[in-house]
């Protein structure tokens, strides 16, 4: 689920094109089975929807709706990962509370690090959420990882009550970005990278 609602482009970076997405569900056009779109081999989409502004002001109707209508699919999918924009936007924070399971993406970069902060606090704060899987992204290599892991790690142990597990890394790989650029997938264009 593309969660950058009014500003998607999951569907893009696979190099497909969407026909459906959130805001014809939250209006009623189509089910949810309607919007789902296949773009590779075992993996479905539901786009956010690109340039619709009315996505950034979903009420609490809508919201509650849209997450009822997406647990539909729960048996028909082994996961469901929800992809939110950065930052604490309404949308980002009620997507993050319904998850199962909060994967904070953070990079070695410090503004990454004071956001990803920001939101573990919020979302703890707000929706009493209390357990966060950490991976570290764009990094040389482990110890990098776990150094920018540690930092946040230990900002929030000491003013909040929260667990961070560290779940791994994804090390800066020109090959993915040039996969990126080019709208492919890593697993297609570049497997062993």
């Amino acid at each position: 689920l593309d969660g950058d609602l009014g500003m998607s482009n999951i569907d893009v970076m696979f190099g497909a094109r969407a026909k459906s997405n959130i805001y014809n569900l939250v209006t009623g056009e189509k089910d949810v089975h309607q919007i789902v779109t296949n773009i590779a081999d075992n993996v479905d989409l539901i786009a956010g929807g690109s340039g619709i502004y009315e996505l950034q002001h979903l009420d609490v109707y809508q919201k509650r709706s849209l997450i009822d209508q997406v647990d539909e699919l729960a048996g028909e999918y082994d996961f469901m990962l929800i992809d939110t924009a950065p930052g604490i936007a309404d949308n980002v924070l009620y997507l993050n509370s319904s998850a199962d399971e909060i994967m904070v993406v953070l990079t070695p970069d410090p503004s990454s690090l004071t956001d990803s902060y920001a939101l573990i606090k919020v979302l703890n704060q707000r929706y009493k959420v209390s357990d966060f899987s950490v991976i570290c992204n764009f990094v040389k290599d482990e110890k990098e990882a776990l150094n920018g892991f540690n930092r946040v790690s230990e900002v929030a142990s000491e003013y909040l009550n929260v667990r961070l597990k560290y779940k791994g890394f994804v090390p800066m790989d020109l090959n993915l970005r040039k996969a990126t650029k080019s709208q492919q997938l890593i697993l297609n264009s570049n497997p062993r990278c």
